[in-house]
């Protein structure tokens, strides 16, 4: 400031203040506080980080939905300027005071869409005159409520748009959604699919892929993927038309990075129907194989009673307890029935891997259901498999999920039984144990009495020898 005088006043510094960035011009203080509920309503706001500011640019209107202002950290000095300028400039340089009036860790800012404001109008269709008929349908007490029947109808939906915050991406168009595959960032689906792979909804008139994308031929000549993994999972889809991804890493050993590059070479993928999430054989239909239903979608959601939820964990949590398995190298407690959440199959005295798996049918090594599968008959010539249910009657699901279930249960019961006997076993051990120990140490106080008793006598006698010689 050249030679101007600057005066810092540091009263206000240990003072803490919060920032509202006000989106509007103020002009009166009064209404502004109004516009955002008053202060009663400002400060329980301020004390609870979880809750929004309203600003209400129409307060006295319940019809207004109001823009949120959300909370966000920041840092900063509340400062407050005075120049003081001399008449004459000869006189002297200017004079400028510095106030810190505190400091802002917190503030508030509307990024929200303010949405619709609704105002109570109301068109007269003979005169077509608009009237403000917000006093008419406005209840100013309780007896409004009933006393008004004839006040003019004006309803207004709760909210007018899905998200309050603006959306900035471009969509992609069809166009170039058929020649890019995926590289742009765009708004899509929440799940992210593999480039090039060939995902087909079922239905029962359009055909499937027979051959795969070439895209994928050329990413295959790129990626680093041995001829032995190749060949491992070519020859299980080989054997087999249809896989589910975690009974092939199973079988293949092969690990789930270098299968998703190998995958949309060999197969399809269900996104809906009977084979859902099943990856299927180019060239192979299931609708037109009866065989097929063996291998269709057995989704799987355990429906847990109180305590049985600690005994079998979501996938992350079982995933969790075997990391940490194995770094503690611990066995614990008897009574936990083990999950094993890489095995992709089900079978009888065990748990399923997770909460929520899915299987093929061919996958349930359970006697009953593969017996159920064997007697389903044949369809008549000239038939179909249906879009929801395949080649299994409609009812199958819901009796392969009863029985699954019975044997979860019986399975938890018969574990808790054996760690109970082994509980007492341990006790009783305990108890013979501690027995032991108090007739050892019963024995032991005899004997250290026997032996202080001889000890008494050879005194007693050594005393007697004494006195009989002199």
């Amino acid at each position: 400031m050249g030679d101007n005088k600057v005066n810092i006043i540091k009263t206000g510094i240990g003072k803490k203040l919060i920032l509202v960035e006000y989106p509007g011009l103020v002009k009166n203080d009064d209404k502004m506080i109004k516009t955002l509920g008053g202060l009663n309503k400002i400060s329980r706001v301020f004390s609870n980080e979880k809750r929004r500011l309203e600003l209400r640019y129409h307060p006295d209107n319940i019809y207004n939905k109001p823009a949120m202002g959300d909370s966000t950290t920041a840092s900063g000095l509340f400062i407050k300027v005075k120049i003081k300028r001399p008449k004459d400039p000869n006189q002297g340089p200017m004079t400028h005071t510095v106030e810190i009036l505190g400091k802002c860790a917190k503030k508030y800012h509307f990024n929200s869409l303010c949405d619709f404001q609704y105002l109570p109008l109301q068109k007269d269709p003979q005169t077509n005159k608009v009237s403000y008929i917000y006093d008419d349908i406005a209840p100013k007490n309780d007896c409004d409520i009933f006393c008004k029947p004839e006040a003019p109808l004006f309803c207004t939906p709760f909210v007018f748009t899905k998200n309050d915050t603006v959306n900035t991406k471009i969509h992609r168009s069809d166009k170039d959604q058929k020649h890019n595959l995926g590289n742009e960032d765009v708004i899509g689906i929440a799940r992210t699919r593999t480039e090039g792979s060939e995902y087909v909804s079922f239905n029962l008139i359009d055909p499937f892929p027979e051959k795969p994308n070439p895209f994928i031929v050329k990413k295959l000549q790129i990626k680093y993927i041995s001829d032995a993994q190749f060949e491992k999972v070519r020859q299980l889809f080989a054997e087999c038309p249809i896989w589910n991804r975690i009974a092939l890493i199973y079988e293949s050993e092969v690990s789930n990075d270098k299968l998703k590059v190998i995958l949309p070479s060999m197969a399809y993928y269900f996104t809906t129907g009977p084979w859902r999430t099943m990856y299927v054989r180019y060239g192979y239909d299931p609708r037109k194989d009866f065989q097929s239903r063996l291998y269709q979608t057995f989704d799987f959601r355990y429906r847990f009673k109180t305590g049985i939820g600690s005994l079998v964990k979501s996938r992350s949590e079982a995933i969790s307890e075997v990391m940490k398995e194995d770094c503690s190298n611990s066995n614990d407690s008897l009574s936990q029935p083990k999950q094993n959440v890489f095995y992709p199959y089900f079978e009888e005295g065990q748990l399923p891997r997770s909460r929520q798996c899915i299987f093929r049918y061919c996958d349930l090594r359970i006697a009953k259901v593969q017996e159920m599968l064997k007697r389903v008959p044949s369809p008549a010539s000239g038939a179909i498999c249906n879009e929801k249910t395949g080649w299994l009657p409609s009812n199958f699901n819901d009796d392969c999920r009863q029985i699954i279930s019975d044997q979860i249960m019986e399975h938890i019961k018969s574990m808790k039984q054996k760690a109970q006997i082994i509980i007492e076993d341990l006790n009783e051990s305990r108890d013979v144990s501690e027995n032991e120990d108090y007739e050892e140490e019963g024995i032991q106080e005899e004997f250290e009495n026997e032996a202080r008793t001889a000890e008494d006598q050879m005194d007693v006698t050594d005393e007697l020898n004494l006195l009989l010689e002199t």
